[in-house]
């Protein structure tokens, strides 16, 4: 867990790597599944780091509080997910099953219109009236592959939508976690002041 100015106690590191021992070996050890279920379980480590961090530098009673509850929810999930993974390991039911499909939906995610690799990027060296950033002129035939992939990236929002409810929904009622896709989103900063 990198990343982070404060040291994480040694019972949180501990827990993050039995957790990614425990995802190896529910996976049969193959390092291609490992890594895309690594990348779905990662976000729920980096908020609990991030609030264990917030933990301790909380002045006021409330929000240490608040951070309080957070951390014994978590910690809730973290065991339940932890029972799923040991019991994926031990057997090739239901658990294993889970975890390889969400294995095919981060890596789907990965290489179809979910990720942003195919958004342009601000050069800023470029004038804001630059050529890169004005809409091409397309011909019939592009305007024809625009739209049918205009009509895939809507396919894939009505499907993955429902299926994150589901997901939602199965968490709550299990109290565990299956992870997060994340796309990363471009965050314009501030000129700095001359």
């Amino acid at each position: 867990m990198t990343g982070f100015k404060a040291p994480l106690p040694a019972e949180f590191k501990s827990l993050y790597r039995l957790f990614l021992r425990s995802l190896l070996r529910s996976v049969g050890n193959q390092y291609g599944p490992y890594g895309n279920l690594k990348s779905l379980f990662r976000p729920f480590f980096r908020t609990a780091a991030y609030n264990i961090t917030r933990l301790g530098n909380a002045g006021r009673q409330t929000q240490h509080k608040n951070l309080r509850l957070w951390m014994q929810r978590w910690d809730k999930r973290a065991d339940g997910t932890l029972a799923l993974l040991a019991n994926a390991g031990h057997t090739h039911g239901l658990p294993s099953t889970l975890l390889r499909q969400l294995c095919h939906l981060r890596s789907f995610a990965k290489r179809s219109g979910l990720s942003s690799r195919h958004r342009g990027t601000w050069n800023p060296q470029l004038s804001q009236d630059s050529t890169r950033y004005q809409i091409p002129v397309l011909g019939a035939k592009a305007v024809r592959a625009a739209q049918q992939e205009a009509k895939w990236k809507q396919m894939d929002e009505d499907v993955y939508n429902p299926v994150g409810e589901v997901i939602k929904l199965a968490e709550a009622r299990s109290n565990l976690t299956l992870g997060r896709i994340f796309t990363r989103v471009y965050v314009a900063q501030k000129p700095a002041s001359k």
